[in-house]
């Protein structure tokens, strides 16, 4: 499977959200995998290999994926992000001025703390549970993944059963949990020491490859 989408959103969320952006993620794509295996056990799998539903899906991937890099170009282009490091020192200030105000005969915080700074205030963005959900639906090579490899992967693990195919369920999104996770983990890991034109380098990297892959997904729709 090819998993460039996925990866440069999770990238993008991790920025803006920190570590948790990875598994919520993967929460999405989980939930997205399981039904299509579901699905093809109930015989989705003769639909999915017509050459028509192919081409479908790259022309609507291949135009959603280039919205969600044209989103990221924009943002990396306008420093939509602030980079870890001051967001952790903002967070830490917040914090003593959380405590300076607290009362502690009241129980009370003072109301300009416990308005959020609109300094980090974020713009509407795609969730990542949905965004694990339709970036790896956006991906055609995603679909044709499990319909060869996958399919075949679910072969042989139907021969041991209902286990069979929860271990292989199992074994397969711990396997990404785990990357995306270690992929969010040194990107947090270098929050101190990273600085703002890094973080805007990255996003917009993240945001041409998108725009480039949706271009090749829409050239494969209308190519056949």
């Amino acid at each position: 499977m090819v998993p460039g989408p996925l990866l440069s959103f999770t990238v993008a969320e991790t920025l803006k959200r920190g570590f948790r952006a990875a598994p919520l993620t993967i929460l999405g794509h989980a939930t997205l995998e399981l039904a299509l295996i579901l699905a093809i056990l109930g015989g989705l799998s003769v639909y999915l290999k017509q050459q028509a539903v192919f081409h479908t899906i790259a022309l609507l991937g291949g135009f959603f994926l280039i919205l969600m890099g044209l989103s990221l170009v924009r943002d990396g282009l306008q420093g939509a992000f602030s980079s870890f490091k001051l967001k952790a020192e903002e967070e830490e200030k917040e914090a003593g001025e959380v405590l300076a105000h607290f009362d502690a005969s009241s129980e009370i915080l003072s109301p300009s703390v416990m308005e959020p700074s609109g300094k980090y205030t974020r713009g509407r963005s795609l969730h990542p549970v949905a965004g694990g959900i339709l970036i790896s639906l956006a991906n055609p090579y995603w679909s044709l993944w499990w319909l060869t490899i996958g399919l075949g992967y679910l072969s042989l693990a139907l021969k041991s059963g209902s286990a069979g195919i929860v271990t292989f369920f199992s074994g397969h999104i711990l396997a990404d949990l785990g990357w995306y996770s270690l992929v969010a983990a040194a990107i947090c890991g270098g929050r101190r020491v990273l600085n703002d034109s890094v973080f805007r380098i990255l996003i917009l990297g993240c945001g041409v490859f998108l725009l480039a892959l949706g271009a090749y997904f829409i050239y494969l729709g209308i190519r056949g």
